[in-house]
């Protein structure tokens, strides 16, 4: 969202758009079986991953060029939810919704139910509260992501008041958000293990909110209010190289 004292930074646009047709790269490949020499398949299968996580990271990044210098009061609470839910909500039932024809046409034509959620799944999910409560229960194909991103926006508010009251209130903040995936890594995913096995685990929110804490640490980017088009044109940079840099080149 553009302002007045915050222009769009059209490299974050760009960079959204090639994440999001690489998840459609992996996704299509993976349901189809298409192979790919290599390095493509070890490319192809990190981006189906790592993408994800840049969409996290430039989650916080826009959210903190935006709302950068807020005052977190109940207007603005207001507003800020409205807003995420009518951006969100909307698209999510639909997909949800367009994921259940076909086990729906099943349960009509054939009596097969097998394919059908239970009514526990489909309340956590149409409720939204999957977010917060049970990550698990998406029905559409990745849409435990927007699950996270949901959240994440929770947060976001927190994270607001946290660096208006103090910087080092929100460094540590920050640095909190790390150890929950710390923990994960080192003490609960088993690397001798497939990341399908562990799929719930890591799905977690607060395994994944360190990227969007990151990502919002760009408020404190002594560049945040440049308007030069060098800074606008390598702004999605570092996204990419804090995920890929340190990732590995094959996924799992």
């Amino acid at each position: 969202m553009a302002t007045p004292d915050r222009p769009r930074i059209e490299s974050l646009d760009y960079l959204r758009g090639l994440l999001a047709l690489s998840v459609l790269v992996y996704h299509y490949s993976t349901w189809v079986g298409l192979g790919w020499v290599w390095p493509l398949n070890g490319l192809i299968s990190c981006l189906g991953i790592y993408a994800v996580s840049t969409f996290y990271i430039l989650s916080g990044t826009s959210l903190a060029i935006v709302y950068g210098r807020q005052v977190v009061d109940g207007a603005f609470l207001r507003e800020f939810t409205i807003k995420r839910l009518l951006r969100i909500t909307p698209l999510f039932w639909l997909a949800s919704g367009a994921s259940l024809m076909i086990p729906i046409v099943k349960w009509l034509a054939r009596g097969d139910a097998s394919g059908l959620p239970a009514a526990s799944r489909l309340f956590w999910n149409f409720s939204l509260l999957f977010s917060w409560l049970k990550p698990e229960a998406y029905i559409a194909t990745g849409a435990w992501s927007i699950g996270n991103e949901l959240f994440f926006y929770t947060l976001f508010p927190l994270f607001i008041l946290f660096w208006n009251r103090s910087r080092w209130l929100f460094v540590g903040t920050v640095g909190v958000t790390l150890v929950f995936p710390l923990w994960a890594v080192f003490h609960m995913l088993d690397q001798r293990a497939s990341l399908a096995s562990q799929w719930v685990l890591y799905i977690q929110p607060l395994n994944q909110c360190f990227l969007f804490a990151g990502g919002d640490c760009h408020r404190s980017c002594p560049f945040q209010d440049a308007q030069d088009s060098n800074y606008r044109s390598l702004a999605g940079q570092p996204e990419l190289n804090r995920n890929f840099g340190i990732g590995p080149l094959r996924g799992r």
